[in-house]
C-alpha cells in the first residue's frame, strides 16, 4: 500500500509555531535533561502548563473535560514535545493510554469523572 505525505493546514502549522514556541519560553536547552515519552523526565508544573493550554486530554470530547481535537492536532503537539524530548513523564500514560481506555470502556458517569482527571492541570 503507497502512502503519500500531507501537507498541514495552516491552522496546523500554527499549532506547530505555538507549541514550540511554548517549549523554547518553558525548557531551553540546557536547562532540563531530554527524554522520550514515558520515560521522559517526571515534571508536574510542565505537565500543568500543557494542561492549561489544552494540550493534555486534547482527544478527550469536551463532554468529559477534553478539547475535542482532531487527531492531526494531537499529533503535531505530541511530536513537537517529543522531538524536544519534554519532560512529560508525569501524563503521558494518562493522557495516551488511561484516558483512551476510559472512553472505550466504561460507563458514562465513570468516564466523565475519570477523564476529567485525566485531562486538567495536576
Amino acid at each position: 500500500m503507497a502512502t503519500s505525505a500531507a501537507a498541514l493546514t495552516a491552522a496546523e502549522l500554527e499549532l506547530r509555531e505555538q507549541v514550540r514556541a511554548f517549549l523554547a519560553e518553558q525548557l531551553p536547552w540546557g536547562t532540563f535533561e531530554p527524554g522520550l515519552g514515558m520515560g521522559a523526565e517526571v515534571n508536574p508544573a510542565f505537565s500543568a502548563a500543557l494542561a492549561e493550554r489544552g494540550w493534555i486530554g486534547m482527544a478527550v470530547p469536551a463532554r468529559y473535560g477534553g478539547r475535542d481535537a482532531n487527531a492531526v492536532d494531537r499529533f503535531v503537539v505530541v511530536e513537537e514535545l517529543l522531538r524536544w524530548g519534554a519532560p512529560v513523564g508525569h501524563h503521558w500514560v494518562a493522557d495516551r493510554q488511561i484516558a483512551q481506555v476510559l472512553l472505550r470502556s466504561s460507563s458514562s458517569t465513570t468516564t466523565k469523572r475519570s477523564t476529567a482527571v485525566a485531562s486538567r492541570p495536576p
